[in-house]
């Protein structure tokens, strides 16, 4: 089964936060990369996401406002 590709907007609302919120955790590195699909078009694979979350004990249903958790 293909993954899904997540934009910014979608993982905003998944989460809770800002899209802002969204780019500054994926700058600070620890959160999964983004894959660029085309010139203005970033998105991040499905597969990926739920790593994260498994790892951080997140169900992808649940929202948090400021922060991820940490390590």
């Amino acid at each position: 089964m293909p993954d899904y590709f997540f934009s910014d907007r979608e993982l905003a609302k998944r989460y809770g936060v800002s899209r802002t919120t969204i780019w500054r955790w994926a700058h600070a590195g620890d959160f999964p990369k983004s894959h660029r699909l085309s010139a203005g078009c970033s998105r991040w694979k499905q597969s990926d996401l739920e790593v994260w979350e498994r790892r951080r004990g997140i169900d992808g249903g649940n929202t948090y406002k400021t922060n991820p958790p940490t390590k």
